[in-house]
């Protein structure tokens, strides 16, 4: 599979505790001690707390640090663990130094400016035990930075394979730590790390458990990476040709051809997405740069997309029928060499 910033000491890490939380910090002076206070709260005991201090040029750390001396008179437990940057590396090569002293047999990564509830570690802890599960899910909730509630996201139990792949986030999420040693999994410096993980992984899970509990708070700020920057710039940060290397290392490396084909399905979904929400009210030569890239990455991994057996917009009955019509009919376009056109008329909208 992918191998993209190898994890070099985790295979010599032993068992010592059930959950590892790996928590990168960065810039969230006004997040973060709701963050770490809801992991100190957790019913689940037996968990380790690492946080990543990714040098930012707030005083985040000195909230934390000001949090544990409150929390911890007699001195801080070394279950609670501060990692520092040797400068501003960036979110996943900071989950990376994370997981690469992880001790946990399950991993959970949280944002810091995002917050969990009491029984979050617990209920995915005994479910992903229970199933012997390398991956374990659960539901969120969207909310305001003052708490109020956007939306409550609960996960479908029942269509396992979709939903594994509904939201490529890396929280509301237990990995088996043992099952990412195997697969020398790790975080790209990238934008949407966290979904070039999950794609990089997808393909040799052998058992996921979802459970409906919405423990996890993502807190939507208006200042948030995801928001920074005009169309433009948020296409340029999109990592178009990393998908495309997930699907052809994938082809090399040993996954079921099942497993190749759906991967397959989602990656063209993944970039008919981006195409269509990042190119809005971007200039046509922009729109049509980009489209391009795609073009030129399907060339490379998936030259024969278009005939992906879940294409048939009646094949996936439980995805959104505007992801399927739309997935369809990007594929489509792929094929007969108007990929450009296609995505610029599709964007005007």
């Amino acid at each position: 599979m992918v191998r993209y910033q190898v994890l070099r000491m985790r295979g010599i890490v032993k068992t010592l505790c059930c959950v590892s939380v790996v928590i990168p910090v960065y810039n969230v002076e006004p997040y973060v001690e709701k963050c770490i206070a809801s992991v100190l709260r957790q019913t689940l005991r037996d968990f380790e707390m690492i946080l990543v201090d990714d040098c930012g040029t707030d005083h985040s750390m000195s909230v934390i640090k000001q949090l544990l001396e409150r929390e911890f008179p007699n001195g801080i437990p070394n279950w609670v663990r501060i990692l520092h940057n040797p400068r501003n590396m960036g979110l996943g090569p900071s989950r990376n130094s994370g997981l690469n002293v992880a001790s946990g047999e399950y991993i959970a990564f949280v944002d810091s400016d995002d917050y969990l509830a009491e029984n979050y570690l617990e209920t995915l802890y005994q479910a992903a035990k229970k199933a012997n599960a390398d991956v374990a899910l659960c539901g969120y909730r969207e909310v305001e930075p003052n708490g109020k509630l956007i939306r409550a996201v609960k996960r479908d139990c029942v269509n396992i394979e979709i939903e594994r792949y509904r939201r490529l986030s890396v929280w509301a999420r237990l990995y088996r730590r043992d099952f990412l040693v195997q697969h020398q999994a790790g975080f790209l410096n990238v934008f949407l790390e966290d979904s070039v993980f999950n794609l990089s992984i997808a393909g040799y899970v052998e058992r996921t458990v979802i459970i409906p509990e919405m423990g996890y708070y993502y807190v939507q700020r208006s200042d948030s990476i995801m928001r920074q920057g005009d169309c433009a710039s948020r296409v340029k940060r999109m990592p178009l040709c990393e998908y495309s290397r997930v699907l052809s290392e994938a082809g090399k490396n040993g996954m079921r051809p099942e497993s190749h084909t759906y991967l397959e399905y989602i990656i063209v979904k993944a970039y008919a997405a981006m195409l269509f929400d990042f190119l809005r009210h971007c200039t046509k030569e922009h729109s049509d740069y980009y489209a391009s890239i795609v073009s030129e990455c399907l060339d490379t991994a998936a030259p024969q997309c278009f005939k992906n057996p879940y294409l048939p917009i009646t094949a996936l009955p439980a995805l959104p029928i505007t992801a399927r019509v739309g997935t369809y009919l990007f594929a489509k376009a792929y094929q007969h060499h108007c990929l450009s056109r296609f995505v610029w008329l599709i964007t005007r909208f």
